[in-house]
Order: structure tokens, then C-alpha cells, then sequence
């Protein structure tokens, strides 16, 4: 049936880790491969992950887009045929998928040389690979059979895990020995029956945990655990906390699930919103802490020149019932280019805002403006560059305020909480590379040792170390009517790390037994962007440190977002 197979282009591409194409379609049938790296696309509503070895074939004038999670390689391929296929996914493994890649490099030698008949040989090549496609295909479904039977023996587990369970009944019970089963189920689940029944078990427990005043010995038996030690045991190694410090920490406490601060912060958050999509994560955070009378809004301001930021900061607010007027830097040209628009044009165009087509009022005059208006002390949040704050600290009196910049922050500001710094003497390994300077202090590094030195009230750093393992909020990303899930799906289409939701996390909460603070210090920045710590009696500075461990920390905030949804 390939026989009339007929290529009309091949291209080698690599994607930069990040890289969106947007939706578009094709005349042809196209077919994509993965030589490394990997991605993830929506062929119409059907969502396709790629890894090295993917192989897909969309159909002709099907609407499909791509994002890369990480650098990628890519072959594709436009074709027609005379008989129709279907939209096709292929994971080869790994002889199929070497067999393949040495036919596209093939094909890549023919286009590059143009030898003699080099499209006859190229149509040839491409439906050799087809060819293996389906003779994949067939293979898998072949084994359906042995998806059906896991499928069994998983509800199996589930509607028995406080019991003892003797998995060799279970592959009797199939029809197969347990030798041979065990290897059946770990191929399709990928882990084994015992660590499959093991995070049934778990998942049983942090559910009592959360909901039950049930002692941690019953809830231990109830969930198959023979001891209570064992359970406390395997319950710490795989939470990293144990039993009782995770009901303290999840367990709610009143209709909101969370334990209400007497008196609730009045928060100030000023965002680089465009570059990353954390800023997204901790405005939604901020609007579920708003709407659950955790904390007030003052206000929030954006600090790059980016044209669609402050339009997508707000379409965020709006989402969650919220709208709030913005202010907006306005100096000269300051993180716009292509790389810090990701998501923030299509999100903002995509909802509508009443920022797209007039910008928000100058920020220091509005930062000037909201802090003279507040009646109670404010938390200023810093979720970007220091180039707003340093901007308002160095603000002379006007009409707005009788007191300086430096006055008006001693006067009206109880705390300064800044997303930036790496502190610890060893640099940090992350995506390949080694940092011992963080991002935000390095891109405005004027500001940053300006605001630093000079801040007259004390000021606690959530730092890139705290938060670059603390993934979060990728279940966003299946909601294309969230502008959160948006924002995450185009830049990252997964879990991203939490630094700024981590920084709003502790301005509303405080340390909440999910952080603990250094002791306090003086940081300063030397010329190259680090971020030097010493401790002082008489410090007013100190930064957080995870007491409760990443993946904890990462459940408790998608917890939060998930329930703060305004569906």
C-alpha cells in the first residue's frame, strides 16, 4: 500500500529547548521523527509526546502545533499517498528505530548530493519506512492482550491493598507463571508489582492522613502495613517526611483547607512575566491566596519592556474574578526580545485584555500611589528584576508623597521578599550547566546592588537553589481555558520549577513549618552577580531553607492551585 509513496520535502531541523510552532497544517501528510531531545504536540485535540526514536504521521490539513521540552533533533517529512492513512503514532524500539534513522540519513545524503534518480530512491526509502511503521504498529497490538490483563491486575490492587496479596496468584490467575508475569507488568506499567502496590498503598495513607484523626499505627494497618514501623519507615523514604509531619503540614483545618494568619498580609508582587512561566504560576497563586481572605492585593507591577506583559498579567487576574489596575515600567528597552514572548502575546490576545491597546500607569508613580494609600504595612515581592524597587527607593518627594522613596518603604513596608541570590559555597548543576549567579540579580545588576545595599527595612531571599527542584503546575497545561495552563503549556508544556511561586508562597503564609530562615546576615552582590552572604547579630537579611523536601513541597503547591480554581 506504499508503494506510490511520493516525497515532496525532507528537512534535518533543531529545536531550542523552549521553541513553540503554532498551530498550522499541511497539503501532504507529514511524518516526524525524533533523532534525541524531546517535545510534545496537539494533532487536533489529541495530545502526541515525543522522544527519541517517536515516529508520527499527521494527515494531510490536520491542525497540529509542537513545543520542545528540551534541544531536540528532528527529521521531517512532507509525502503523498494515493491510498489514505491515518494520523499514526510509532514509539520504535530500539533496532526499529536505529533501522529508521539509517534510512532518513540515507535520504538525507540523497537530497544533499542530488545523486542520479535521488528522488526515485528517496520515494523508495520512505516507504521502506512506513513499512516498519506498521509492521511496529501490528507488533503492538499484538501484545493488547497483556495491556488488558495489567490493566486487571491493577484494579486487582486497588480494590485490595490493605490485604496481604500473593502476586503469584495473580499471574496464575492470568494464565501465566509469575516469572513470566512480573516481566509482562513492568514492561507496561514500568515498575514493578510491588512498587506499583506500594504507591497504591501511599496514596491510600496521605488520603487518611489528610482526612481522618485515625492514629498513624491504624492508618498504617488499614493500608496493608503489617507494623506501624514499617509503615513510618517506607512512608519517610518515599515522602522524605514522615507520617505525622505530613498530617501537620496537609491536613486541613478549616472550609478552606488552610490555616488563616489572624491578621493577613498586604502584598505587593512586581513581576518580569514573559521570560519564564513561573510568574504565571505565582500570579494564580496570589489571586487563589486573594479570593480565599489569605491575603490583600496592592497592587502589581510589571518590570520589562515586553508589549504584552502587563495584558497577560492581567487576563491572569481576571480569570480568577480579580481586576486589578497595573502599573507598568517604561524606561529604556529592557527584556523584550522574541525570547521573553513565549506565551505573553498569545495569552493576551487570546482573552482580551484592557491593557492590549493602552499601557498601565508609569510604576514608580503607581508604587508611589498605592504605598501612601495603604493603611497597613505591605510586603514587597519581587518575582523578577530589582529595577522597579530600585527605581522607587531612589524616588524623590512629589505630589503623590511628601517622603522620599527610602522614607516611604521605612514608613509603609514590613518586609521585602525577593526571588534571586544562590547562596552556599558550590555552584548549582542545572540543565547541563553550572551557576553561581542567579538570573535575576545578574540582568539588572545596578539595580539589584543599589536596592540591596540601601533598603531600609529587612528583606528575606527565596533563592534559585530553594526552588529549582520543586517542579509544579504541569497538570495546567490540559486546560486551554486557563491562561495559566497557557502560559505553562507553550513555554514548557510540563511541570516547571517553582522559584516564584515559592517566593509568593512564603509572603502569605510565612515559614508555615515548610520553610525555616538562616540566621540573619547582610548580603552583598559583588561584580560579577553573586550573591555573598555574612552572618550578623545585627543583620536585617536571611534567606529560606525547605524543611519539608522538593517533592512534598511541589504536592503542597499544585494542591493549592488545584483547589483555588475558579472551576
Amino acid at each position: 500500500m506504499f508503494t506510490d509513496c511520493k516525497v515532496h520535502s525532507f528537512v534535518y531541523y533543531e529545536h531550542k529547548k523552549g521553541e513553540y510552532v503554532l498551530p498550522h497544517e499541511h497539503r501532504y501528510y507529514e511524518f516526524i521523527f525524533y533523532i534525541d531531545g524531546a517535545g510534545a504536540s496537539y494533532i487536533g485535540t489529541e495530545k502526541v509526546t515525543f522522544k527519541p526514536g517517536t515516529s508520527v504521521i499527521v494527515r494531510p490539513k490536520e491542525k497540529h502545533d509542537e513545543i520542545s521540552d528540551t534541544d531536540s533533533r528532528v527529521y521531517i517529512i512532507l509525502f503523498s499517498l494515493k491510498e489514505p492513512v491515518g494520523n499514526m503514532r510509532v514509539f520504535l524500539n530500539k533496532s526499529s528505530a536505529e533501522l529508521v534513522l539509517g534510512l532518513l540519513r540515507q535520504m538525507q545524503e540523497e537530497f544533499n548530493e542530488e545523486k542520479t534518480d535521488y528522488e526515485d530512491v528517496t520515494n523508495l526509502l520512505m516507504a521502506r519506512i512506513l513499512i516498519e511503521l506498521e509492521r511496529s504498529l501490528q507488533t503492538r497490538r499484538r501484545k493488547g492482550q497483556s495491556y488488558r490483563i495489567v490493566k486487571n491486575a491493577k484494579r486487582f490492587m486497588k480494590e485490595n491493598y490493605s490485604y496481604d496479596i500473593d502476586f503469584g496468584q495473580i499471574a496464575n490467575s492470568c494464565g501465566y507463571s509469575y516469572d513470566r508475569f512480573r516481566h509482562i507488568f513492568q514492561a507496561e506499567v514500568g515498575k514493578t508489582m510491588n512498587q506499583y502496590l506500594l504507591d497504591v498503598r501511599f496514596s491510600k495513607a496521605k488520603e487518611l492522613l489528610e482526612n481522618s484523626d485515625k492514629p498513624v499505627k491504624e492508618i498504617g494497618a488499614s493500608c496493608g502495613f503489617n507494623a506501624a514501623s514499617h509503615f513510618i519507615n517506607s512512608f519517610t523514604a518515599k515522602m522524605g517526611i514522615s507520617p505525622t509531619k505530613y498530617r501537620e503540614i496537609f491536613k486541613p483545618e478549616n472550609e478552606l483547607g488552610v490555616t488563616l494568619l489572624e491578621e493577613k498580609p498586604y502584598v505587593f508582587l512586581d513581576t518580569d512575566l514573559g521570560g519564564d512561566c513561573d510568574d504565571a504560576g505565582a500570579l494564580a497563586l496570589l489571586n487563589i491566596f486573594k479570593n480565599n481572605n489569605e491575603a490583600e492585593i496592592v497592587g502589581i507591577t510589571h518590570n520589562t519592556s515586553l508589549k504584552y506583559g502587563a495584558a497577560c498579567v492581567d487576563v491572569i487576574n481576571c480569570y480568577y474574578g480579580n481586576e486589578i489596575e497595573l502599573g507598568q515600567y517604561r524606561g529604556k528597552a529592557f527584556l523584550d526580545g522574541e525570547d521573553f514572548n513565549k506565551y505573553a502575546e498569545y495569552v493576551a490576545k487570546k482573552f482580551g485584555s484592557r491593557y492590549l491597546g493602552e499601557p498601565a500607569e508609569e510604576a514608580v508613580s503607581y508604587m508611589r500611589r498605592k504605598l501612601s494609600q495603604s493603611l497597613k504595612k505591605v510586603k514587597l515581592v519581587a518575582i523578577g528584576q530589582l529595577n522597579n524597587y530600585s527605581a522607587l527607593l531612589s524616588s524623590a518627594a512629589d505630589e503623590i508623597s511628601p517622603l522620599s522613596g527610602a522614607d516611604l518603604i521605612k514608613e509603609k513596608v514590613e518586609e521585602v521578599i525577593i526571588m534571586g541570590g544562590l547562596f552556599g559555597e558550590d555552584p548549582v548543576q542545572f540543565c547541563g550547566n553550572e551557576y553561581d549567579v542567579e538570573y535575576n540579580i545578574k540582568t539588572d545588576l545596578p539595580a539589584a546592588k543599589y536596592f540591596i545595599k540601601n533598603c531600609p527595612v529587612k528583606i528575606t531571599f527565596s533563592d534559585f537553589r530553594l526552588g529549582y527542584k520543586v517542579k509544579t503546575l504541569g497538570f495546567t497545561v490540559q486546560d486551554e481555558n486557563n491562561p495559566v495552563g497557557c502560559c505553562y503549556k507553550r513555554f514548557c508544556n510540563g511541570n516547571r520549577e517553582s522559584w516564584d511561586l515559592i517566593t509568593v508562597l512564603y509572603a502569605v503564609r510565612g515559614l508555615n513549618k515548610l520553610f525555616a530562615r538562616s540566621k540573619p546576615g547582610v548580603v552583598t552582590v559583588d561584580d560579577e552577580g553573586k550573591t555573598l552572604f555574612k552572618e550578623s547579630k545585627n543583620g536585617k537579611m536571611s534567606y529560606l531553607v525547605n524543611k519539608i523536601g522538593d517533592d512534598a513541597l511541589a504536592e503542597y503547591i499544585d494542591e493549592i492551585v488545584k483547589k483555588g480554581d475558579r472551576k
